[in-house]
C-alpha cells in the first residue's frame, strides 16, 4: 500500500505540469466473453489537483541583460530552453478482471487483460502478481491465471523507465458452483446438509434423572403425570356369570408407584422400557351388589419401539407401533359385599378379560403420550427464526428457514441433517450467482464420547455473510465506529472529524484453513471513502478513496452464551489497498509511509466490527422444555443448549462438540 501512496505522490506532482495520463487517449480491450457477473468498475485516479491551473517556470537566471554587450559570466544553471521536460507517467487500464466479479466455471483460468497507457517509450515493464508479462507494440497485454476456490487478488504494477511504479489490486470469486439468490425466499435457496448433528446416548439417555438434560429425563417426567386410564373403556366387563349379571367399570385413574423410564437407541429410532413397583385401578361392581373395589398389578413392564423418520416433504414422524405390557401378578378385589365364594369364581372368570383390557388401555394411553414430546424433542433442531443485524450494519431483519433432510438412528445414536437457508431482503443492484459453494461430498462429523456434537457447515455460514451483503450491511456510512476513538487512531493528525463509507462489491467469504489459520476470511474489493477533517472551522481535511482486498486467519468458537464468534487475526496474510481518490484541502502533506500504515491500522481495527456479528447470529439448535407436550407445570422452564464445546474443523465443517445442559 505504501508503493500505491507514494505513487499517488508523484503523479500529483506531474499532473501539476500538466503531463498527467489523463492527457493522453486511452483503448481498452473488448470486453472478454467470460461468464461472470459484474458489480461495479473501478474509477480512475483522481488526485485533487487542479490541472488547467497556469504553471510558472523557475526565473531565467542565465539570460543576457540587455543592456550589456559581454556575455553574462556562467553560473551553471542551464538555460529554460536547455531544460529537458519530465518523462511523460505511464500508467495500466485493467480490462479483465473487472471490479465486484464472480467467475463461475469448471476451468480454473481467466484472463487478466488491458492496456498500458500513457508514453509507451517511457514503459519498463509490467508484473502481475510478481510475474512480468508481454505487452505488445500498442500497448496491449492478455494472458491467463489460474484460480482457486473463493477470493482471488490480482496485483499489476506498472514501471516506467524514469522510475515510477503504479500499483492497481483486482479482487474476483471463483467457483464453479454457486446457490442462486432471489428477493424473496424460497425451498430453492436452502443448502444441502447446512448442519448435521449428531446425538450421542448421553442426549437420548443419560441414566441420571437428577437434571432434564436427556429425552429419556422428559418422557418419564410426562408419564408420571399420564392419566393411563385414559384410554380405557368405562365398562371393563359386562355379561353373565352362574346365572348371574355382572357390571365392572372404572371408578378413577391408574395409580401407579414412580415409573422408571429408559431409552436406547436403535435402528429405526429409540427402543423404551418402563417399569412401575404396583399398578391400581379403582373399579365399581354391579349386581348383584354395589361395591366398590379395586384390581391391583405388581411389578409392571412396559416396552416397545419409538419409530422415528422423515416424510417425503421433510416433515418429521414418530409413531409406537405396539407396546407389550406384563405383570408379575395381578388380583381383583371385589369389596366386602361379595361373599368370598362367589368372589373367588367371578374374579377368576374375570381376570383374563380384565388383563387384556388393562394391557391394551395402558399400551393405547403410551401410545398416544410418547409420540409428541420425542417428536418436537428433536424438531427443535431446526433452525427457523428471525433475527436483526447491528444496527452499525443497518439492522435488516434476517430469515432462517430449515427443512428435514435427514434423520437415522442407529445403535450408537441418532443423526439429524438439516437443508438450512438465511435470507435477507434485497437492497443490491446485483446479488451475482448468489452464494458461493464447495464441491464434492461433504464428511459428516461422528460421533463422541460427549452427548452431542454439531456440524456447521462452512457453506452456511458463508450464506450468512453472503445474505447480510444482499441486505445492504456492507453498504453503509460506519463513521460512528470511530467517533469514540478519534484521538487514538494511527494517524499523522488529530482529527476532529472522521468520516468513513464502505461499500463492498463482493461478498466476504470464510475460506479453508492455509497458513496455520483453521479458516481464513476474505473481503475483496470493499470500496472505502475516508475523509480525515483536522480543522472543522476551515474545512482542511483529506479525502482518501480506494478498494480495499484483504485475507485474514480466523477462528470459530463458541462462548459462554452458546453463540457462534469468529476471531479474526490481528494482521492479513495479504492486505491491499488500491487508491483511487487522494485529495488535500488547507492541510500540508503528511509523509506516504505515515498514512499508509495508519490507514491498514484503521480498517484492520474495523473488520472484527463487521463480519464477526454477522456470523454470531447464526441460530445454533436449542431445546425449550416449555415447548414440549405435557410440559405444563411439569418441566422447568429452561432452555438447553450445547455447553462446554470443544471445536474441531473436518473437511468443510466447523464442528462443535459438547454437553447439553
Amino acid at each position: 500500500m505504501m508503493k500505491r501512496l507514494l505513487y499517488a505522490w508523484t503523479v500529483m506532482g506531474l499532473m501539476a505540469i500538466g503531463c498527467g495520463p489523463g492527457n493522453y487517449p486511452t483503448q481498452e480491450d473488448p470486453e472478454e466473453n467470460v461468464d461472470a457477473f459484474v458489480v461495479d468498475q473501478s474509477p480512475s485516479l483522481d488526485m485533487g489537483v487542479d490541472t488547467t491551473a497556469p504553471v510558472e517556470l523557475p526565473p531565467d537566471l542565465g539570460a543576457p541583460d540587455s543592456g550589456h554587450s559581454e556575455p553574462a559570466p556562467d553560473l551553471g544553471v542551464p538555460n529554460p530552453g536547455d531544460i529537458p521536460p519530465p518523462p511523460l507517467p505511464v500508467d495500466v487500464n485493467i480490462s479483465s478482471p473487472k471490479r465486484g466479479v464472480m467467475y463461475k466455471s469448471s476451468a480454473s483460468s481467466i484472463n487478466v487483460s488491458g492496456k498500458i497507457t500513457g508514453a509507451m517509450d517511457n514503459f519498463d515493464k509490467l508484473l502481475v502478481n510478481g510475474q512480468e508479462v508481454v505487452v505488445s507494440d500498442t500497448g496491449h497485454f492478455s494472458l491467463p491465471l489460474k484460480s482457486k476456490w473463493g477470493l482471488n487478488v490480482v496485483t499489476l504494477d506498472c514501471y516506467s523507465k524514469s522510475g515510477e511504479v503504479s500499483n492497481h489490486a483486482r479482487s474476483y470469486l471463483y467457483a464453479d458452483k454457486y446457490r442462486s439468490m432471489s428477493a424473496t425466499a424460497g425451498v430453492d435457496l436452502t443448502m444441502n446438509d447446512a448442519l448435521v448433528a449428531r446425538l450421542d446416548q448421553g442426549v437420548v439417555d443419560d441414566g441420571n434423572r437428577y437434571s432434564v438434560d436427556d429425552l429419556a429425563t422428559i418422557l418419564q417426567k410426562v408419564i408420571n403425570k399420564l392419566d393411563l386410564s385414559k384410554a380405557l373403556p368405562k365398562t371393563l366387563a359386562q355379561g353373565q356369570w352362574a346365572l348371574t349379571k355382572y357390571d365392572l367399570k372404572t371408578n378413577g385413574p391408574i395409580t401407579t408407584a414412580p415409573i422408571k423410564v429408559t431409552l436406547n437407541s436403535q435402528s429405526g429410532g429409540l427402543h423404551i422400557n418402563l417399569t412401575t413397583a404396583s399398578l391400581d385401578l379403582p373399579i365399581e361392581f354391579f349386581k348383584p351388589f354395589q361395591n366398590s373395589g379395586v384390581v391391583s398389578a405388581t411389578d409392571v413392564a412396559i416396552e416397545g419401539d419409538i419409530k422415528i423418520s422423515k416424510t417425503s416433504t421433510g416433515s418429521l414422524k414418530v409413531s409406537v407401533p405396539s407396546l407389550t405390557v406384563t405383570y408379575k401378578k395381578m388380583k381383583v378385589d371385589l369389596g366386602k359385599k361379595v361373599l368370598d365364594i362367589f368372589q373367588e369364581g367371578l374374579v377368576n372368570f374375570l381376570l383374563p378379560f380384565l388383563k387384556g383390557t388393562i394391557k391394551n388401555g395402558i399400551s393405547e394411553a403410551l401410545k398416544l403420550a410418547l409420540p409428541g414430546p420425542a417428536k418436537q424433542f428433536v424438531n427443535q433442531f431446526k433452525l427457523n427464526t428471525t433475527f436483526k443485524l447491528p444496527s452499525l450494519l443497518g439492522g435488516a431483519t434476517m430469515n432462517v428457514y430449515s427443512t428435514l433432510s435427514e434423520v437415522s438412528f442407529s445403535g450408537l445414536g441418532g443423526t439429524i441433517t438439516l437443508k438450512a437457508a438465511v435470507h435477507g431482503s434485497k437492497n443490491l443492484s446485483s446479488g451475482g450467482y448468489g452464494v458461493i459453494r464447495t464441491d464434492g461430498q461433504l464428511a459428516k462429523p461422528g460421533y463422541a464420547a460427549r452427548p452431542l456434537r454439531i456440524g456447521v457447515r462452512r457453506d452456511s455460514l458463508n450464506q450468512m455473510l453472503y445474505s447480510a451483503w444482499y441486505a445492504g450491511a456492507f453498504k453503509q456510512d460506519i463513521s460512528s465506529a470511530l467517533s469514540s476513538n478519534l484521538g487514538n487512531l494511527p494517524l499523522p493528525y488529530t482529527a476532529e472529524k472522521l468520516e468513513l463509507e464502505i461499500d463492498a462489491k463482493l461478498p466476504p467469504v470464510l475460506m479453508p484453513e492455509a497458513n496455520g489459520h483453521d479458516h481464513r476470511l476474505a473481503i475483496g474489493d470493499l470500496f472505502v471513502k475516508a475523509t480525515l477533517t483536522t480543522d472543522v472551522t476551515t474545512g482542511a481535511s483529506i479525502v482518501i478513496e480506494g478498494y480495499l482486498s484483504a485475507i485474514l486467519g480466523a477462528s470459530v468458537s463458541v462462548n459462554s452464551k452458546g453463540k457462534l464468534v469468529l476471531g479474526l487475526s490481528q494482521t492479513a496474510d495479504r492486505f491491499e489497498l488500491d487508491l483511487t481518490k487522494f485529495a488535500m484541502q488547507g492541510i500540508s502533506a503528511p509523509a506516504p509511509s505515515t498514512l499508509a500504515g495508519g490507514i491498514e491500522v484503521m480498517l484492520l481495527d474495523l473488520l472484527p466490527q463487521l463480519i464477526p456479528p454477522v456470523i454470531q447470529k447464526f441460530p445454533l439448535p436449542t431445546i425449550d422444555l416449555s415447548q414440549l407436550d405435557g410440559a405444563d407445570n411439569i418441566l422447568p422452564d429452561k432452555t438447553l443448549k450445547l455447553s462446554a464445546v470443544t471445536v474441531t474443523h473436518r473437511t468443510d465443517y466447523v464442528v462443535l462438540t459438547g454437553d447439553i445442559k
